[in-house]
């Protein structure tokens, strides 16, 4: 019974709206004008279009995002990093003393001269006018007094790769070690505030590590490296900043990416065959 009432329901709408379609036929003549006026209007009736909404006025515009950035790194310490662009310079370590020995200043421009012709041009990650500033001012004073720590550690890591390209220094196994074991004491790697040149230094002692056939070591170290770059935001569009800051942040990230390429493709011959 109750499907019987369905189809009977069906057939009453379907009767109505064919009235209804044949009496809008008969309201249009031939000028589009209603035939005839006395049908009732409200045989089909039509939603009314919504009306345009009043616009929410916009929330004011913020030009200063400094209270924001502040409260971020504030109340996210150790939970949220804002980007590179936003962060503040991190707290450089200083010497507090005159630091290692400093080797002979002949010897240093020899070894620094042997760097700079030999690795220097595939992988340009120091800016070398400043970086042979910095040294000659380091004989000046004659100690490391006053200077950053991870500087240090860049110095005695482009002395150690300087021996990599002479062959009386090459034989001399202690020379070589004794550079990078005073460089490696001058990265602190419990400080949170990494720089670029933390990823210079840790990719050098990838380079002579490597070159002395110390594998290991050498793929130790070049992991530090990237992630370290990674931490400095290296590996991301510097965007604007100063020209010669923006080219070093490239030149150090593409010279860690070559050399991990290359070390990768070397690991993965060598387990091969």
């Amino acid at each position: 019974m109750s499907s019987m009432k369905q189809v009977q329901d069906l057939e009453r709408q379907l009767h109505q709206a064919r009235q209804q379609i044949g009496q809008l036929k008969g309201m249009m003549n031939d000028n589009g004008a209603p035939h005839n006026s006395s049908v009732s209007s409200n045989l089909l009736v039509l939603p009314d279009s919504n009306p345009a909404k009043e616009r929410a006025p916009a929330p004011r515009a913020m030009k200063n995002f400094f209270k924001v950035r502040r409260n971020i790194r504030n109340y996210g310490r150790g939970i949220f990093k804002p980007p590179q662009l936003y962060r503040m310079p991190p707290v450089q370590i200083m010497c507090q003393d005159d630091g290692p020995d400093i080797p002979p200043k002949h010897l240093a421009d020899r070894l620094l001269a042997q760097y700079k012709m030999g690795l220097h041009p595939f992988a340009p990650l120091l800016h070398w006018p400043t970086f042979q500033g910095e040294v000659d001012n380091l004989y000046r004073t004659g100690s490391f007094k006053g200077g950053r720590k991870i500087w240090v550690a860049v110095f005695f890591a482009v002395l150690a790769c300087g021996t990599l390209f002479n062959e009386t220094i090459h034989k001399d196994e202690p020379a070589g070690f004794t550079y990078l074991e005073a460089g490696v004491q001058h990265i602190n790697s419990m400080s949170d505030g990494v720089t670029i040149d933390h990823a210079r230094a840790t990719l050098l002692m990838s380079v002579y590590f490597s070159d002395r056939s110390l594998r290991s070591a050498a793929w130790i170290w070049l992991g530090a490296a990237v992630r370290t770059a990674q931490e400095c935001g290296l590996h991301q569009d510097p965007g604007q900043g100063p020209p010669m800051q923006v080219e070093m942040r490239r030149r150090v990230w593409w010279s860690i990416y070559n050399w991990d390429r290359w070390a990768s493709f070397v690991r993965q011959y060598l387990e091969h065959y």
